[in-house]
């Protein structure tokens, strides 16, 4: 779940590099009331280095969140192309989580096909770290934007697969305020499969809003 955070590090390492950059990063989803709430936090070190990172989710009312923590680099940046590995710990807590642990390898991939048309794509499973634990696998997002220079408009698909449970199909539309020095504020409009919410019997679909909020702070050292 950490699509914003995607966003503002292909900002970063798409300008020119301060010596290290703290970003912060906060996310909600909303139907009838919130569905889920998101915090994320890290750091940039000289343009490469990105550590530590930690954040913190959980799903409104269900008795059920994580915690996680980790880092990691930019292994390619070019006027074309971006490849950003990190790796996390990731602890689920609450009620329904039976203490399940997982090692999460977090990529993206950036690239421009165009000055105003740009894409990404961000891909990280849940790697089991005890009996708890099941797999997974998040295609958090592929999407497509256009640059209207104050804002960016695009759609893309989101995928999630629960152990050998079939794919959930989220495709989305995103508009995104570039707001300069105050940050940068994304909504999502996506289809989410009801029965991530009511169970695998559940038929259908309904639309989530999501509000992104994320501010980078630059400092020279």
């Amino acid at each position: 779940m950490k699509t914003s955070k995607a966003l503002l590090v292909l900002t970063l390492f798409g300008s020119a590099c301060f010596s290290q950059e703290t970003t912060v990063v906060a996310r909600m989803g909303m139907r009838n009331a919130a569905t889920y709430h998101f915090l994320d936090a890290f750091q940039t070190h000289r343009g490469k280095w990105i550590y530590p990172d930690v954040g913190y989710i959980d799903f409104a009312k269900n008795g059920y969140w994580e915690f996680f923590i980790g880092g990691g680099a930019v292994l390619h940046d070019s006027k074309r192309f971006t490849l950003i590995h990190e790796g996390f710990i990731d602890r689920a807590q609450g009620r329904l989580s039976h203490s399940a642990t997982y090692y999460q390898p977090w990529t993206l991939f950036g690239y421009k096909l165009s000055q105003k048309v740009s894409g990404k794509t961000v891909y990280f499973p849940y790697l089991p770290l005890n009996k708890s634990a099941r797999i997974q696998h998040v295609l958090e997002c592929a999407q497509l934007e256009y640059d209207f220079k104050h804002f960016r408009a695009g759609a893309g698909y989101g995928g999630y697969r629960f152990a050998d449970e079939d794919w959930q199909h989220k495709p989305y539309v995103t508009w995104t305020l570039k707001a300069g020095s105050l940050g940068e504020l994304e909504l999502w409009l996506q289809r989410i499969p009801r029965n991530v919410i009511l169970g695998s019997g559940a038929h259908g679909s309904f639309v989530q809003a999501q509000i992104r909020f994320a501010k980078t702070f630059k400092k020279n050292q």
